[in-house]
């Protein structure tokens, strides 16, 4: 996920909310790509009485999505189908918003800022990423069964104890009075 905020300097600076940075993205990302329009739930949010502050986005030619949901922007890359392939398509995600933040511009004396993060720093709520696997169904029912009880025995303890080793993606404090430098 990617927190979308405006960096302003000086007491008179206009004030941008998240929904209307991610609206100066999608317009960049318009104008650059090819996309198609998302309406997975048939719902109108120009009626002005939908509770649910929700922007379903676009897909790109990749596969990948771009859309706002309840508060911040995120990027969802395309299905990959190796390790590699998915490092490539994050990269490649990273620099497209890179390029759209830096395309759709920003008031006088500020600075729009994309910051892939897992923190809400407003609130000290952390996100989980999203992650889906899919697998190759066998031949027959017995077998199915026997690769989905190895797959969970082997694919959980990984699941539930990565973060002991590779850590949640938060470094630092979420509280500003503690920040270094």
């Amino acid at each position: 996920e990617y927190g979308l905020s405006l960096e302003t300097r000086g007491p008179a600076q206009p004030h941008l909310d998240p929904g209307n940075l991610f609206a100066h993205l999608e317009r960049a990302l318009l104008a650059r790509y090819l996309t198609l329009e998302v309406d997975s739930f048939g719902r109108n949010p120009a009626a002005g009485n939908d509770p649910i502050r929700l922007q379903e986005g676009r897909f790109l030619e990749s596969g990948a999505r771009l859309y706002f949901d309840t508060g911040h922007a995120e990027w969802a890359t395309p299905e990959a189908y190796s390790p590699r392939q998915a490092v490539c398509y994050e990269l490649a995600g990273d620099l497209t918003l890179a390029e759209l933040a830096a395309a759709a511009g920003s008031p006088r004396s500020s600075r729009l800022l994309v910051v892939k993060n897992n923190v809400d720093y407003t609130t000290g709520a952390t996100y989980g990423s999203h992650e889906n696997y899919q697998v190759e169904r066998r031949p027959n029912r017995r077998e199915d069964d026997r690769f989905f009880a190895a797959l969970v025995a082997e694919l959980v303890p990984f699941l539930v104890t990565r973060q002991i080793f590779c850590g949640g993606g938060k470094l630092g404090s979420s509280d500003p009075r503690n920040a270094i430098g």
